[in-house]
């Protein structure tokens, strides 16, 4: 799911380069290549100055995995914290979540796969009461990367919508690249 919200962002299919290798992925602006850990796109979110990082997903069966993933946090801006609609959090997906919330402030949690659970709403709320117990003030973003490829494709904007995408790419450039861009003009300012 991670790889699939990846590509929506962009409109590209990253999974491949995430499939052949068991580190992270780079997705970032420039000609369309795909050297060893990079993918590079001519997409507008790029230029603006996103990167994305594809990193492989974890669970309690790849400990060197998870600690390998959870030291790019602190380089993050923000974390893309992707999870299907099949079912809520875990209290170790929420004890997770709590980690990466202090190593980088800014996390997004993403509902993926709306489209193919018709629970997901259920499985949402859940998952913002899971949230709130853990005093976790996080945004909750329900989307379908495969409902978006299919409005792209079709050429149907409110299907897009629908798939929450635009909804998750307006959040990151109000509240991820035109913020960073602010520390950065600060940081060079001071």
């Amino acid at each position: 799911g991670v790889s699939s919200v990846a590509g929506a962002l962009v409109d590209a299919d990253v999974s491949a380069a995430a499939r052949s290798r068991q580190e992270p992925v780079v997705v970032e602006y420039g000609p369309v290549a795909a050297p060893d850990s990079t993918v590079t796109l001519p997409h507008d979110l790029l230029a603006e100055g996103l990167v994305l990082v594809d990193a492989p997903g974890f669970s309690g069966h790849a400990p060197a995995r998870a600690a390998d993933t959870l030291a790019l946090v602190p380089t993050a801006d923000a974390v893309l914290f992707v999870s299907d609609a099949s079912q809520e959090y875990t209290e170790p997906e929420v004890a997770l979540l709590t980690q990466v919330h202090k190593l980088c402030p800014m996390v997004i949690c993403v509902v993926n796969k709306i489209d193919f659970y018709p629970r997901w709403a259920e499985i949402q709320k859940a998952n913002r009461t899971h949230l709130q117990n853990a005093d976790l003030a996080l945004p909750l973003l329900p989307v379908s990367a495969l409902m978006h490829a299919d409005a792209l494709e079709a050429g149907d904007d409110a299907l897009d919508v629908e798939s929450g995408i635009p909804q998750l790419v307006d959040y990151l450039r109000t509240q991820v690249v035109a913020k960073s861009d602010v520390v950065l003009r600060n940081s060079v300012i001071s």
